[in-house]
């Protein structure tokens, strides 16, 4: 026992001289860039890009990091959705406590939107200071085993996909899932950062995009078709997820 206690307490010191050793200029970051589906970004105080991986660079258009270095979410993304990951930051800077695995749609450049899980960590300097955030954005796959080991879990997820148009109320989750309604609402804040509700609302939002984009079809007949009881509850909802209106985001894609 004695040994192993002598082993455990050794291991942070190991860390802390290897990593005091270490050049600048190595750059661990660069190992991102060698990870599919995965992005990667660190950020300082001010929310400046200090990095980004090749993948999350050409998800918002660009041709090189160094277009991205020093610009904000605020240059390349909706005013409301840059200010909305900009107030998470904040969080994790403020709190020194990491935000883990919130689930989000994002846009690429094209206006195409998708599932992602972001996970953010807050920078600290040697005298205990949180000086930036740093995050990695993963594709949100439910059929990847990583992130659905619960098959109670994947099976609302499945159920919400399917009846994204119905109103559904949580006792009928509950009674799918097995579980009281506030332990359903308990494991989908731990496990996805969101509740059903906003899961069902990023869902319907998810099917309104491909409409606006794809076809000419009046807002409130979208509105309508993607579950929404009124035009003002979807632009509601869609600047909320999006960051644009729906009409902004129909002229912009």
């Amino acid at each position: 026992m004695a040994m192993e206690d002598a082993q455990e307490s050794l291991v942070p010191l190991l860390q802390k001289t290897l990593l005091s050793s270490i050049d600048p200029a190595v750059g661990f970051q660069t190992l991102f860039d060698f990870v599919d589906s995965v992005f990667f970004f660190a950020k300082d105080r001010k929310g400046r890009i200090l990095f980004a991986n090749h993948q999350l660079v050409r998800h918002y258009g660009f041709e090189r990091s160094e277009d991205m270095i020093g610009k904000t979410d605020f240059d390349f993304l909706p005013r409301s959705l840059a200010q909305k990951y900009r107030w998470d930051d904040e969080r994790v800077v403020r709190n020194k406590e990491p935000l883990v695995r919130q689930v989000e749609l994002f846009l690429d450049d094209k206006g195409v939107p998708d599932w992602f899980f972001t996970t953010k960590f807050p920078l600290m300097s040697n005298d205990g200071k949180a000086i930036g955030v740093m995050g990695v954005i993963q594709k949100f796959d439910r059929s990847h085993p990583k992130f659905f080991e619960d098959k109670k879990l994947s099976s609302i997820i499945s159920y919400l996909d399917e009846h994204y148009l119905d109103s559904i109320h949580p006792s009928e989750l509950a009674a799918i899932s097995g579980m009281s309604s506030r332990k359903l609402q308990r494991v989908f804040k731990s496990k996805l950062g969101t509740t059903p509700r906003d899961m069902l609302m990023k869902l319907r939002v998810l099917k309104a995009c491909d409409h606006l984009r794809l076809t000419d079809r009046s807002l409130s007949s979208i509105a309508m078709d993607c579950g929404f009881y009124d035009q003002s509850a979807f632009s509601r909802q869609f600047k909320k997820h999006i960051g644009l209106t729906p009409r902004q985001y129909r002229a912009g894609y």
